[in-house]
């Protein structure tokens, strides 16, 4: 059996820079990430906003159609 050589403060500053950029790198994705779905949900909101106005004017054009929004005066 060989003996384990000592591990030099040197490598153990460059093993922590490594880590470091590592993490740095990963902090960075996923705040791309997180940007990129809160861009998607975003989108999503105002899709469903629209589909929910283009239902209610299909429903106000055919409550007027048929006379239930504004029925014709009596006399």
């Amino acid at each position: 059996m060989s003996a384990a050589e000592p591990i030099t403060e040197e490598e153990v500053v460059v093993a922590a820079e490594e880590v470091v950029a590592a993490a740095a790198a990963e902090k960075e994705e996923a705040h791309k990430l997180e940007r990129r779905c809160s861009s998607i949900i975003a989108m999503a909101f105002l899709i469903s906003l629209e589909f929910d106005f283009s239902l209610w004017w299909f429903q106000v054009k055919v409550m007027k159609r048929s006379g239930w929004l504004f029925p014709a005066q009596q006399k």
